[in-house]
């Protein structure tokens, strides 16, 4: 998910695509992809988040991200 609307980099796409190649394995082999199907997605709000919950969000997924990497 990209608000911005910016490309993301290809490094960070492959350990995304990785972790949750790993995951899905784990959870669900029945119903594994081999390959991740990337979507943009559209957000139309007016809600705007503070820094301190955005930065709760970053630390979350790090720790997530890095258990896999």
């Amino acid at each position: 998910m990209d608000p911005l609307r910016t490309k993301i980099l290809p490094e960070f796409q492959g350990v995304i695509n990785k972790s949750l190649k790993h995951w899905q394995f784990e959870h669900s082999p029945k119903q594994y992809r081999s390959r991740i199907r990337w979507k943009p997605i559209k957000f139309n709000t007016i809600h705007t988040y503070e820094q301190e919950e955005i930065d709760a969000v970053r630390v979350e997924w790090a720790e997530f991200v890095g258990r896999f990497v």
